[in-house]
């Protein structure tokens, strides 16, 4: 019975850490406002996704309309 519960208690902290490491990530964290200006120079020169289906971007889809 002792087993069974070690077993237990073992995969079920096993699993609470292993979200943790997962999630981390081997840089440092980004600012919102180096979030904010990443977003803001995909959306200027046209690196976002544009058609969801075929996964181009909306620079492939209209090369005229961005910087190249």
């Amino acid at each position: 019975m002792n087993r069974k519960y070690f077993t237990i208690i073992t995969f079920a902290l096993t699993a609470m850490t292993a979200g943790n490491v997962l999630a981390a990530d081997a840089e440092t964290p980004k600012t919102r406002d180096q979030v904010l200006a990443e977003l803001i120079e995909a959306q200027r020169t046209g690196d976002i996704i544009g058609n969801y289906e075929t996964g181009a971007k909306l620079k492939e889809m209209f090369p005229g309309g961005y910087p190249k």
